[in-house]
């Protein structure tokens, strides 16, 4: 006696599925209106926080350069300040001349160099 099913006659069903095309097309319209919107707000999200995040880290690097742009017009400054103590020197003028007219190899010209 072998089971035959005919057309109309749906197969048994093992534990666990679906047993009509009712329940079936209820679940896949459920899941698809489930996952599209959290789709959507999971794609919002990321470009939102993308954005945040690039708009910080130019925040961040502007801030650090500014930073940086200040040091170093100070350090100029600074160094500026010092040249200017050092060319208004008024004995500048005959160090340097001794310091032309001095023996390279000599120890006078490293004490002269070391004066200017």
């Amino acid at each position: 006696m072998a089971l035959r099913f005919s057309a109309r006659e749906t197969p048994p069903l093992k534990d666990g599925q679906f047993k009509g095309s009712l329940t079936r097309s209820l679940v896949q319209t459920l899941l698809l209106l489930t996952l599209i919107p959290l789709t959507l707000v999971a794609g919002a999200a990321y470009i939102g926080v993308r954005t945040l995040l690039q708009d910080q880290a130019v925040s961040q690097m502007q801030t650090m350069i500014s930073q940086q742009i200040k040091q170093v017009e100070l350090s100029l400054k600074v160094k500026s300040i010092r040249l200017e103590r050092l060319v208004h020197r008024p004995d500048l003028a005959a160090e340097l001349e001794q310091a032309l007219h001095a023996n390279p190899q000599s120890p006078d010209f490293e004490v002269i160099r070391s004066r200017v």
